[in-house]
């Protein structure tokens, strides 16, 4: 009966969308059924949607490409991808689903409030809100703005993160307000601003102090609240000035818990504000106990607890300024003072002349500064006295190292070194370049004071100590100063040298301030190395040596190509071909060359059988060729070997010749093949006249038999027909391996059936059906299903009223089917006379609210068509039964005169005619 059911809905709207194309309507229009989408479904309708009568039920994914109107129940899990406007005339229970606005300037709307359960906003445009709509639990603004105009949008879900976005916000215009519900002492965020005049975000957070429930409300009003009534000059004694730009509208609609309120500005374009003006009766006052809080992109302005939310308006205000550029004092002589006025004023006036928010000052005198913030402004003076000290500081300033400095101070004030004296006159000895500093004080001021002790350090350096071969030469380089003199007599800066033996050399050096010093540099005579490479020797061709060499410390080797490293004293060189080997020895700093031939050994011819492949459990002769002894990897030591390899194996051989002892190796793959394991699937059954998939696996390749019956007998999968049992041999193929399988197809006959002679009754009586079959267990199904007793019995009792053909469908225990028709013709009685009503009034009193046409009842299969004076169809409908109310699509019709279509089923000509609708 499911299956019936599902069938019969399916058809209904595949009729309804041929008429909509037809005429301009939504693309699916439901007037009664139930359009049910399961989980997991897609679906998409490219069109409008409308759900006048009936249900529409959703637990998958619907793609909505046009408005959505419905005036009946809609309801279930799933998604809604919407890209028109929302209508909601009916009824919508969002359980757990999701609508996602996807379109471009969407409209929220109806006769109906909607209870959303997750609502997000995608696509482009604004999304409008035209009827108070509530969110059960998530509200995804993304990067879009929610427009809500003069209504109410509610958050119900009291979770702190109930709202989701990017830069999304939400607007209202008067009277249209963001409302959360709360429940504990999160801070809640409403993410609220508009796009009109200059566009603007301007988040407002609140804490409610206790986990009570409430229901908070706030819209950010985009333009300057003297407009709306707030005049922002009425202030009270401790506000300046209020912003001119927005204002904030937030009441409490339902609950009793205090909060705390969080308005946020942005500074680079708002200006600054330090303080939130409440307005009360006749003008804005200062809410006492708020604080700021800078930082990027908004400034954050937070009061202290609010207990009373009948006063709705709050703006971000400035406070009068407070200067204070400190208390007078006195200025020491040559001191500096800085004077601040403190930030964030919009002008600053010193008397001075200056216009910044510090000034430096360096001399005694009255000074003024008068600060402004949006037109407010306040002054603040300071008085500066001046105070000298006497004092005489001298000194040497330069000295050679080692030396001994003398530093004096004169005064009649208290004073001490850096060093920690107290004397007038101290002697330092620094070993470079210092600073010594002296603190001079009386009872009023403190000064610093230095003086400087340059000291002209030596930096002589007779180089570096020299190593070189007996006879060779050493160039000596002395540095640090203006004059030298070498220990062998010499007054150049750089001498050449060579001792036979190792020496010391010393020199003096001044420099320019007259100091002087004493360097030395040592040149170490070093004997020469002797290099031995060894004797010339012999080698099997592609095989490798290690050289050897003696004489030195350091060692290279050349052609560096045939060796794994020329730079050591025992390198390993590839034999390639005849060879001679040069190495230079060296100790570091002298060095000698031997050589050594490598000659070389021809290597022996060996071949060997190509690489192949096998079956598993196969066995193999390989052979190789060639002149000597032969030893495989196997242990064997003949030319050819037997092998019988479980999985792929390389086999490697080696000959050796008899002469010189070399010997050459080459290497064999035999790859195993498995063994393919056929399988052609489960024996089945078929009804005759029907065909089979045969499907086999286990291989690269397939044959089928027997051919004659099989579409395509070299393929893994293919279609037999075959018309008696048959039994279908697969043989499958890995390379040159196989297998073989085998599948039995059952074919059972299809049942004989006998629906009857076809007959004639009269109206009005009955007559017993019979179906004759030889099915085994067989099962029946009787259509159309009118008119019948019973549809799934061999004799169900029919009383049709018109001609009818039936259709019978025997099932047998097989699965196997056949059918047979009877034609049951009615003898009609004489028609019934019509009487149809040229007006009617549906106004709702529940007389004449429905066109009548008496005796309709006789044609139960009557089909009427009405349009308007445009030639427009208005209403359809199959099998008519008094029941339009002047209706189109759930609206009223106007009253006027509309013209009808009267098909009564019968065969006979249609009746036309005109009905008038009165209101």
């Amino acid at each position: 009966m499911f299956k019936k059911e599902k069938k019969y809905y399916i058809i209904t709207l595949i009729l309804v969308l041929s008429a909509i194309i037809s005429f301009a309507q939504p693309v699916l229009y439901n007037n009664g059924s139930i359009i049910y989408f399961s989980n997991g479904a897609i679906a998409q309708i490219n069109g409008d949607t409308e759900n006048f009568t009936g249900k529409f039920i959703n637990n998958g994914n619907v793609y909505l490409n046009g408005n959505f109107t419905f005036s009946d129940s809609v309801y279930g899990t799933g998604y809604y991808h919407l890209y028109g406007n929302w209508i909601n005339n009916g009824v919508f229970v969002p359980l757990t689903s999701q609508v996602i606005l996807e379109g471009s300037s969407q409209t929220i709307k109806g006769n109906n409030e909607t209870y959303f359960y997750d609502l997000e906003l995608s696509g482009s445009g604004i999304k409008n809100l035209e009827k108070n709509s509530y969110v059960q639990n998530i509200l995804n603004l993304n990067h879009l703005e929610f427009a809500t105009d003069s209504f109410i949008l509610k958050i119900l879900n009291t979770d702190a993160a109930a709202i989701q976005l990017t830069s999304g916000f939400v607007s209202s215009l008067e009277n249209g307000f963001l409302v959360r519900a709360t429940s504990d002492t999160f801070n809640y965020l409403f993410p609220v601003g508009s796009s009109l005049n200059n566009p603007r975000y301007r988040p407002v957070h609140i804490k409610p102090e206790n986990s009570g429930l409430n229901e908070f409300a706030v819209r950010f009003v985009n333009n300057d609240a003297t407009i709306d009534g707030y005049d922002r000059t009425q202030l009270d004694s401790n506000l300046c000035a209020t912003i001119p730009d927005f204002y904030f509208m937030v009441t409490r609609f339902g609950g009793s818990s205090n909060a705390i309120l969080q308005f946020s500005y942005d500074e680079t374009n708002d200006g600054f504000w330090d303080n939130i003006g409440n307005w009360q009766i006749s003008q804005w006052n200062e809410v006492s106990g708020t604080t700021i809080s800078t930082g990027s992109p908004f400034n954050i302005l937070t009061t202290s607890t609010i207990n009373d939310f009948s006063n709705y308006p709050y703006i971000p205000a400035i406070s009068f300024p407070q200067v204070d550029i400190g208390n007078d004092t006195t200025l020491c002589v040559s001191n500096s003072l800085t004077l601040d006025a403190g930030p964030n004023y919009d002008s600053y006036l010193w008397n001075t002349g200056a216009t910044t928010q510090t000034i430096v000052v360096y001399s005694s005198g009255v000074y003024s500064v008068t600060v402004t913030i949006n037109g407010c402004t306040a002054t603040d003076t300071i008085k500066i006295s001046e105070h000298d000290l006497n004092y005489t500081l001298y000194g040497d300033s330069s000295i050679c190292q080692n030396d001994t400095a003398e530093l004096t101070i004169s005064t009649n004030a208290s004073f001490i070194w850096s060093t920690g004296d107290t004397d007038s006159t101290i002697n330092v000895s620094p070993t470079s370049t210092e600073t010594y500093y002296v603190t001079i004080q009386d009872t009023m001021c403190s000064i610093i004071d230095s003086i400087t002790v340059q000291v002209s350090t030596l930096n002589i350096d007779a180089g570096q100590n020299a190593y070189i071969c007996q006879g060779d030469t050493a160039m000596l380089i002395a540095s640090g100063g203006t004059v030298y003199v070498w220990s062998t007599g010499d007054l150049n800066d750089t001498i050449f040298v060579s001792p036979a033996d190792t020496t010391t050399y010393y020199v003096t050096v001044t420099n320019s301030n007259g100091c002087s010093g004493t360097d030395s540099v040592t040149v170490y005579v070093l004997p020469p190395p002797v290099a031995n490479a060894g004797s010339d020797t012999s080698v099997c061709e592609g095989s490798t040596i290690q050289l050897y060499s003696t004489g030195g410390t350091l060692y290279h080797w050349e052609p560096d190509s045939l060796l794994n490293d020329p730079n050591i004293q025992d390198p390993i060189a590839t034999i390639l071909f005849t060879t001679t080997f040069t190495v230079t020895v060296s100790n570091g700093y002298c060095s000698d060359i031997d050589s050594i031939t490598v000659y070389t050994l021809p290597t022996p011819d060996l071949e060997i059988d190509n690489d192949t492949s096998i079956c598993e459990e196969e066995q193999i002769t390989i052979s190789a060729y060639g002149n000597g002894s032969f030893i495989w990897s196997t242990g064997d030591t003949t030319a050819s070997i037997t092998v019988s390899p479980s999985s792929t194996t390389t086999y490697t051989v080696t000959l050796t010749s008899h002469d010189y002892n070399c010997s050459a190796e080459e290497e064999i793959t035999i790859t195993v093949l498995p063994l393919p394991q056929a399988f052609a699937g489960n024996d089945t059954s078929i009804c005759e006249g029907e065909s089979v998939i045969l499907h086999a696996e286990g291989g690269s390749s397939y044959y089928w038999s027997p051919q004659n019956n099989i579409d395509n007998p070299y393929s893994q999968t293919t279609i037999a027909h075959p018309t008696t049992t048959t039994t279908y041999t697969v043989t499958v193929y890995n390379e040159n391996c196989y297998d073989i399988d085998s599948v039995l197809v059952i074919v059972n006959p299809i049942p004989y059936v006998f629906a009857g002679n076809d007959t004639t009754i009269e109206a009005g009586s009955n007559l017993q059906l019979n179906v004759i079959t030889n099915a085994n267990s067989p099962s029946f199904l009787w259509s159309p299903n009118v008119y019948l007793s019973q549809n799934d019995i061999a004799n169900p009792i029919t009383t049709p009223s018109t001609t009818i053909t039936y259709i019978v469908t025997v099932t047998d225990i097989n699965g196997c089917s056949n059918n047979d028709t009877i034609v049951i013709s009615v003898n009609e009685p004489q028609e019934t006379q019509l009487i149809i009503y040229n007006t009617f009034t549906p106004n709702g009193d529940g007389i004449n609210d429905t066109w009548y046409i008496e005796g309709i009842e006789m044609y139960p299969d009557n089909y009427l068509i009405i349009y308007n004076r445009d030639g427009m169809k208005v209403y359809e409908k199959q099998g008519y039964n008094n029941t339009w109310d002047g209706k189109y699509y759930g609206n009223d019709l106007p009253a006027a005169t509309y013209y009808y279509v009267l098909d009564l089923g019968n065969n006979t000509e249609p009746l036309k005619g005109h009905v008038t609708i009165i209101r």
